[in-house]
């Protein structure tokens, strides 16, 4: 009866997310890992309690996600779950057959972070299905940065984020700014920023002290960009409010960062989409690509099956035509197939977070691109920024809008 007992309190109910349930075991152990992260870190920490509470929020958080991508049909096949573990593998100097000895060593059950990596997946993909589609740079914005200067300047940032919506009661507003007003002074007199983060920020990077990384100017949202300018290294910015709340940000230190050598390789690329949209499975989808492949080497035009088949709205008709481009641009796992394609064969099908291709390395060539490169980087940049803004309004919304029970 002792050991049935404790098993309940072990899986006991700590939150009811719509339809779902995070239980006890799920989040004491997610809370071990980010205590662990953070303590190798060797950063100052909130109470256990604060750390635990930014914890739970993030579970609730990744269950609503989760929840939107099933009730979406979106499905990771299993061999885009081991590419992503084969690359982890080789960043970490081992093998994907040798991975789960080495996650062993490390205290870490295989089972559990192949699962955590396709819950990252399914996000990944989730969220660019749902906003990238809202996305765009106009070629003004990117003359607009250029004509800034210091485009290549980086800085490194902390950030902290109250979420408040712009139509929240006055007496919550109230409350949000008086606390990031308490936090900014407590800054001032000395308290540690990331410390802070961790333990009042509602952001991403709560959890990493509010650490952005190394970003230029281009890479965080405008409403920053001038205060980003005017403040001093491990100065504290006032406080600035946003559409999705109010913020405090801190720059670490500064560098700069030189475009990289200006003779780049470029390819001349065509290709064959069969979208995530499709009704097919990926079985199907594959097939299909198989198929037209083999038409293609039978002396098919390409062309003539990229406007018939391909559900690439800015390519088909151009006959899968992407013209000359560097790899750079592309997801990273149609740039890898790019660079490993023979020029004028058609490369075997394979996956990216659009959807299924096949493509065609028609020619390629050295360009002197140093004026197009830093085009090319600050339209990326911009496209990042406003990317993360809009991923943070809307993971905002389907907070707001889910049914949430706390059980702790």
């Amino acid at each position: 009866m002792c050991i049935t007992a404790q098993a309940e309190l072990l899986d006991r109910i700590v939150a009811v997310v719509n339809d779902d349930i995070i239980l006890q075991s799920e989040y004491e152990t997610e809370l071990r890992v980010v205590i662990a992260r953070l303590q190798a870190t060797q950063q100052q920490l909130p109470s256990r309690a604060q750390v635990a509470k930014q914890v739970l929020e993030q579970l609730i958080v990744k269950k609503i996600q989760t929840q939107r991508a099933r009730n979406a049909g979106l499905r990771i096949p299993d061999e885009m779950i081991n590419q992503a573990l084969a690359t982890i593998a080789q960043r970490n100097g081992t093998s994907l057959s040798q991975l789960p000895a080495a996650l062993a060593a490390d205290g870490v059950d295989y089972a559990t972070f192949r699962e955590e990596i396709r819950q990252e997946i399914t996000i990944q993909q989730l969220t660019q299905r749902e906003l990238s589609g809202n996305i765009r740079v106009s070629d003004a914005e990117v003359e607009r940065l250029i004509s800034q200067g210091n485009a290549d300047q980086e800085y490194l940032i902390k950030h902290i984020l109250l979420t408040l919506d712009e139509d929240a009661p006055e007496e919550l507003r109230e409350k949000k700014f008086n606390l990031i007003n308490t936090l900014k002074q407590r800054i001032a007199d000395g308290e540690n920023f990331s410390k802070l983060a961790i333990a009042y920020s509602n952001g991403a990077k709560s959890l990493e002290g509010g650490n952005l990384g190394w970003r230029n100017l281009a890479q965080v949202p405008s409403i920053f960009s001038d205060m980003i300018r005017s403040l001093e290294v491990n100065q504290v910015s006032d406080v600035i409010r946003s559409p999705s709340g109010f913020h405090l940000i801190m720059i670490e230190d500064t560098r700069g960062n030189e475009l990289p050598e200006q003779i780049i390789e470029q390819y001349k690329v065509r290709h064959i989409l069969i979208s995530d949209s499709d009704l097919g499975t990926d079985e199907e989808n594959k097939e299909k690509l198989l198929k037209l492949k083999q038409d293609i080497e039978s002396g098919t035009d390409f062309s003539e099956l990229a406007r018939l088949h391909s559900q690439d709205p800015g390519s088909a008709t151009k006959g899968g035509e992407l013209g000359w481009s560097v790899t750079d641009v592309y997801d990273p796992s149609f740039a890898g197939v790019i660079k490993t394609t023979p020029i004028g064969e058609v490369s075997e099908p394979f996956r990216s977070q659009f959807g299924w291709h096949i493509l065609e390395v028609q020619d390629k060539r050295e360009k002197d691109m140093a004026e197009d490169l830093l085009r090319n980087r600050a339209r990326n940049a911009l496209r990042e920024q406003k990317f993360e803004e809009e991923s943070l309004l809307w993971m905002q919304r389907l907070r707001d809008e889910a049914y949430v029970e706390y059980r702790l």
